[in-house]
């Protein structure tokens, strides 16, 4: 009973409608405890015994049942929940060990609660951007206008965001790094008990940041790496040098034993290259994701859909199965009774000045976050009450068409390219229709 011991850092934790959920960011576990143990969990902080909990119980005059607190102990430990103080402290996920699937987790919460929670945050923290991509739907640059949330504001929110159910949060831009307290904000949503995961084009991150990186345990990087062609990557993000840089910070990042993931979007011109980026990611440890579509900006100009790759070209992404692209078009016969998008069950996604909207590509406002709280918005727009119950089959465009089975219909392109809610899009149609044909 006296063994000291700590919470497993990579356990997020979150008390939800007077029951505790418990989260294992490496493996996925997921766990429900119900109240009568909540109190104990409260004050397990820092080390601690099976014998410190019941004298701190005691002295606090909760109820205390000794068994209870001993067979608490036994699963929290049975789940690699709590570890030994002995437990090396330096140990960090590597690329085999990192999860950042969530899409369990909010069916989790519902299953037990019978209500849906934003556990998942994608946050566009500035669209400020030391590089201009030539396909960029935001047109991120240095020069972007818009005002950026200031730090104290931004703690505001994440504690809002913690006290409405968020575990993870995905934190991109523009180029995060470009943010002068951006290390000041990683650092608060760690101690506020956030799993994170980071987006970034990694040509601004020091050694000494890197080191930090390691240090707060930041889930996983994400990087966007274009080509191993330095000419073609720099081409594509129009800042010379760009590929160097990145190319050696990603290294470095997985030298230091951070999960690190490539993002490839597929344009015209990195084409003929994104095999070899594969062969790098698999030979380095580094997860992967091949895109080959491509969307217009958010204020509507298509010139990026002028950047993509021939149908030919696209039919041959396919049909590798290193793209791992077969679970992006899964052949669903019943999928008309689902929902145009599961995204709304258990994600928001917010704006450098705080707006919000249903994920990061579909830019319909559903409020602000200076203004109003996140529950307030996730309980009440209708707009994401709506999304949650319209059916596919609902859509008389989409419901009926004979390429639905290969088709993920999107409200997000259908946005941004009609202006609807429900209902096909051009790069959805597409898409779906290269998919059935690579299929027969």
């Amino acid at each position: 009973m006296n063994a000291k011991y700590q919470i497993n850092e990579h356990i997020i934790h979150r008390i939800i409608k007077n029951k505790l959920f418990i989260f294992n960011e490496i493996t996925s576990d997921m766990f429900c405890l119900s109240d009568d143990v909540i109190l104990f969990w409260k004050i397990m902080q820092g080390e601690f015994s099976e014998k410190d909990i019941l004298k701190r119980s005691r002295k606090d005059n909760f109820f205390v049942n000794k068994d209870l607190i001993h067979s608490f102990f036994d699963f929290l430990k049975s789940k690699n929940i709590i570890e030994p103080i002995i437990c090396n402290k330096n140990y960090k996920p590597t690329h085999k060990e990192a999860n950042t699937q969530t899409t369990e987790l909010w069916k989790f919460v519902y299953e037990h609660t019978k209500e849906f929670f934003p556990v998942t945050i994608v946050w566009e923290i500035t669209y400020k951007c030391n590089q201009k991509c030539i396909h960029c739907y935001e047109n991120c640059s240095l020069n972007k206008t818009i005002n950026d949330l200031d730090t104290e504001t931004i703690k505001r929110i994440l504690n809002d965001l913690h006290d409405s159910g968020c575990f993870m949060l995905y934190i991109t831009g523009g180029e995060p790094f470009v943010r002068k307290d951006i290390f000041e904000i990683l650092s608060y949503a760690k101690q506020l008990n956030f799993s994170i995961v980071l987006l970034t084009n990694a040509s601004l991150l020091s050694d000494e940041e890197i080191d930090f990186i390691h240090k707060i345990g930041i889930i996983q990087v994400r990087i966007t790496l274009f080509s191993l062609n330095g000419e073609i990557h720099d081409k594509i993000t129009n800042c010379r040098g760009s590929f160097e840089i990145t190319y050696s910070n990603i290294l470095k990042l997985v030298e230091k034993g951070i999960s690190v993931r490539l993002n490839v979007p597929i344009t015209k011109y990195n084409f003929n290259g994104y095999r070899d980026v594969i062969a790098f990611a698999q030979n380095n440890g580094c997860e992967y994701k091949i895109s080959p579509s491509l969307h217009p900006k958010d204020d509507g100009d298509r010139s990026p859909l002028s950047l993509k790759i021939s149908e030919q070209e696209y039919k041959e992404i396919l049909k590798n199965p290193l793209a791992n692209m077969s679970d992006e078009y899964a052949n669903s016969t019943e999928k008309g009774e689902n929902v145009f998008c599961k995204v709304v069950f258990g994600e928001l996604a917010l704006s450098p000045s705080g707006q919000v909207f249903p994920c990061n590509s579909f830019k319909y406002e559903l409020g602000n976050v200076t203004k109003q709280s996140v529950m307030d918005i996730w309980q009440n727009s209708d707009v994401l009450l709506k999304l949650r119950s319209v059916k596919i089959k609902d859509s008389e465009e989409c419901g009926n068409c004979k390429l639905l089975s290969w088709c993920f219909p999107c409200p997000a392109s259908a946005w941004a390219e009609n202006h609807t809610l429900y209902g096909k899009s051009t790069e959805n149609c597409y898409n779906a229709r290269m998919q059935h044909q690579v299929m027969q």
